[in-house]
């Protein structure tokens, strides 16, 4: 994680950022999902960018510690579980201000969709390293208003927040990103196409300007792909 506002996941989980594939447009000082400028937070260096909606048919949906306890022990035998190598995640840069994670998930659109914007899903394996999401609340439709709370080991909590300007299930949403800890603002896109029995996921992340984007680059992309194995096993788990 670089930026203080930045993809949320990414901002959130130390710069981790969700891999979609998902279009952030950016509003001026945009980082929504996308990254922000890497800034250093005020006890370390974060951005995790709006990578993934988590929300729940168009009602409201919370989410407390206590439903979703971190647990090291348990992110630890997830994380040493195989990841497809086949579904890894592609960045490119296709403008100046734009940053683009694409990836291809074995299981059903509905199910990824489903993953990212259900909040029981998302507390299942939105487990970004050392930090824990305590909370989050989601209103799935257009206007509706998503925040997402992580904990650091340190009890340092930072706050993602969004509202939609697009839901079109199951293959599209979109949503401005801020945070609480960041003065930028980015414009996040998530598109889900199928491709046979898979799914290809294209996250679009649209920052205000080159700058910002290209400082939160290394950040977004390397939070993105934490988070996103996290969800192809989850994802793998329940297909078997």
């Amino acid at each position: 994680m670089s930026r203080e506002g930045s993809h949320s996941f990414y901002k959130a989980a130390k710069g981790g950022a969700a891999v979609l594939h998902l279009v952030c447009e950016f509003a001026p000082p945009n980082p929504s999902l996308g990254r922000v400028r890497q800034v250093p937070l005020r006890d370390e260096p974060m951005t995790f960018g709006s990578l993934v909606c988590v929300a729940i048919l168009q009602l409201p949906v919370a989410c407390s510690h206590s439903e979703a306890p971190y647990s090291q022990a348990t992110e630890s035998q997830e994380r040493s579980a195989p990841v497809n190598q086949e579904n890894t995640m592609q960045v490119t840069k296709p403008s100046e201000n734009e940053i683009v994670l694409a990836q291809t998930f074995a299981a059903p659109r509905a199910a990824v969709f489903a993953a990212l914007t259900n909040a029981e899903h998302l507390v299942s394996w939105l487990k970004p390293t050392a930090m824990a999401l305590v909370s989050c609340e989601v209103d799935l439709r257009v206007g509706g208003k998503l925040r997402y709370v992580f904990e650091r080991p340190n009890g340092r909590r930072i706050e993602v927040r969004g509202i939609f300007g697009a839901v079109e299930p199951p293959h599209r949403f979109a949503y401005a990103e801020s945070y609480d800890f960041s003065p930028l603002k980015v414009q996040v896109t998530t598109a889900l196409e199928e491709a046979g029995e898979k799914t290809v996921l294209t996250q679009t992340l649209r920052y205000a300007s080159k700058k910002e984007r290209d400082d939160d680059y290394p950040g977004v992309t390397e939070s993105s792909k934490e988070v996103f194995a996290n969800l192809d096993r989850y994802l793998a788990k329940r297909d078997r």
